[in-house]
């Protein structure tokens, strides 16, 4: 099976349709509505067959990456694709089939009694694919670091190698190979030289033993061996005796520089003519000697981290972000998303610096993004205490969770008196002639007497007035206030939230539900304040109370 070349996006449904005898557009069809009911395993499955499955000419994504041949836009489908897979695998009409209730993490609910197939398929990848990541990280860990060990130097022998032997003696009478190019040109000008001078000496195919190292160079090219320099060895020149040609007098120079230092001329061979002495006029030929050092090799060039280090590196983004998503979504985060992010791109940058360094090669610009990594971690972690304080204080809690530890067992319930709703201005009818009640008011009183409150000694508070002589207005400032006026005082009780009033002697209390205004920072603003309860007469002084959100008045009514 092979891809498909006419491909929307990765020819794999075109070489699915062609496998099974299908047209394009029907297997198209049939993928998109595989794709609405379980979008998150269709993507997962065409960017594992994009990956995997070669196309006509047999080249294979995830097999061409690991050669060194990037196909940078299959590469980022098959992320995007990965991603937004594993971010819907909740998703879809036929996941209540399945039982999942919409955990982006199902393997967290194996253990709720049922027993469902997929959950077990699920709960055994959840185990072997972070097991086949890692031993996929170790295996290129591995190959990466015998890859550096010692490269071989091009040209050079392999480590161990001998070199090879001399060719054999050519035999007699064979011509030597013709010296090439310039070599061949200074050989034949000292050869026409030599043979133009009747008075030349002719080597003789012995030397004194003090001359052992010219021998080959009075040896005739029938007498020579041909010999091959190798990349270590010095190229031929002219006359060399490891070229098997008869040595000129530029040749016996290169010999005497060969040697690596001076060296006297050969005797003449036996039964030549004695030669006289030289010419005043001719020079005596120049000494040569060793060959100088060779200069200093130049330093090699260590490559940065190329593209498989920056493609990892938006990988780690990208993946960072879905799993932060994933998390912050299932509600499993302990800090802010962002700060979750940075951790695990930093995380992961690391394990790409370790990969890229066991390579061989230089960090580059992702090693300045590790400085920047770590310079922003100390500035967090010096304000860790602060940013989990914040984002605490963000949490809305639905419920709550008691713990109790070795604790007796619970007394059996007591009967619970049941509340009555009443009709607050029929009960003050006889008393006062204006009458108002804001929320419900009922008997009897559920909440605990003044007596037990005021021990509680947190934010109660306690005030008397004998008399009321005009208006008064109180604001209240405490949690609990305990209020005695006098009997048929016209009162009025206004609220800037949730208010509950008990009378204590009338066994009624009444309770407001209003909400408060509040800023984006949590705090109350100042606001109207909403009437709560009204119980005056005409022409009497009226007390006015005004308390805060959420405050509780016990009113007690006493003889005046």
């Amino acid at each position: 099976m092979a891809r498909g070349t006419n491909g929307l996006v990765g020819g794999v449904v075109e070489g699915l349709g062609q496998r099974i005898g299908m047209a394009a557009v029907p297997a198209r069809l049939l993928t998109v509505l595989a794709w609405l009911l379980l979008p998150g395993l269709v993507m997962l499955g065409y960017a594992a067959a994009w990956g995997l499955l070669p196309d006509r000419r047999g080249n294979i994504i995830i097999q061409n990456f690991g050669r060194g041949v990037t196909n940078v836009g299959a590469l980022l489908g098959i992320a995007v694709l990965t991603l937004f897979g594993f971010g819907g695998l909740d998703g879809g009409p036929l996941f209540g089939v399945f039982g999942w209730g919409g955990d982006p993490f199902p393997w967290d609910n194996l253990g709720d009694g049922g027993f469902h197939p997929f959950r077990a398929v699920l709960a055994v990848l959840a185990v072997l694919i972070p097991l086949a990541i890692l031993a996929g990280l170790v295996v290129l860990v591995v190959w990466l670091v015998r890859r550096s060990k010692n490269p071989p130097m091009p040209g050079a022998p392999a480590p161990g190698a001998t070199p090879p032997p001399p060719a054999a003696p050519a035999a007699d009478g064979a011509p030597a190979p013709a010296p090439q190019g310039d070599e061949a040109s200074r050989a034949d000008a000292d050869v026409t030289e030599s043979q133009s001078s009747p008075s030349a000496p002719v080597d003789a195919p012995s030397q004194a033993p003090g001359n052992a190292g010219l021998a080959a160079v009075g040896a005739t090219p029938a007498a020579t061996a041909v010999h091959t320099p190798q990349p270590w060895e010095p190229a031929l020149l002219p006359g060399d005796p490891r070229a098997g040609a008869a040595p000129s007098r530029g040749a016996a120079a290169g010999a005497r520089y060969v040697a690596g230092g001076p060296v006297p001329p050969a005797p003449p061979a036996a039964g030549a003519p004695a030669q006289g002495p030289p010419p005043a006029s001719a020079a005596a030929p120049p000494a040569y000697y060793g060959p100088p050092a060779p200069p200093a090799p130049p330093r090699p060039h260590v490559p940065g981290p190329g593209k498989g280090g920056y493609l990892g590196f938006l990988g780690v983004l990208i993946l960072s972000a879905a799993i932060v998503a994933g998390l912050d979504r299932a509600g499993e985060l302990g800090v802010h998303p962002l700060l979750a992010w940075g951790a695990c791109i930093t995380v992961g940058l690391g394990a790409i610096l370790v990969i890229v360094a066991l390579a061989g090669r230089k960090l580059g610009f992702l090693g300045f993004l590790s400085v920047v990594a770590v310079v922003l971690s100390l500035l967090l972690t010096a304000n860790a205490e602060e940013l989990r304080r914040s984002y605490d204080s963000s949490w809305s809690w639905d419920g709550n969770v008691d713990v109790t530890i070795n604790a007796a067992p619970e007394p059996a319930p007591e009967p619970t008196e049941v509340q009555t709703p009443i009709d607050l201005s029929a009960e003050l009818a006889s008393e006062y002639g204006t009458i108002y009640a804001a929320g419900s008011c009922t008997t009897p009183v559920s909440m605990e007497p003044w007596e037990e409150v005021s021990l509680w000694g947190d934010d109660t508070a306690t005030m008397r007035l004998d008399i009321v002589a005009e208006d008064t207005a109180i604001d209240l400032d405490a949690a609990y206030t305990h209020v005695a006026v006098p009997a048929g005082t016209s009162i009025e009780i206004l609220g800037l939230g949730t208010t509950t009033v008990i009378w204590e002697n009338r066994d009624i209390s009444c309770y407001d539900w209003s909400e408060a205004d509040w800023d984006e920072f949590g705090n109350p603003v100042d606001s109207d304040p909403v009437r709560v309860i009204s119980a005056t007469n005409a022409d009497d002084p009226v007390l006015t109370i005004t308390g805060r959100d959420g405050t509780v008045i016990y009113l007690e009514e006493v003889a005046s």
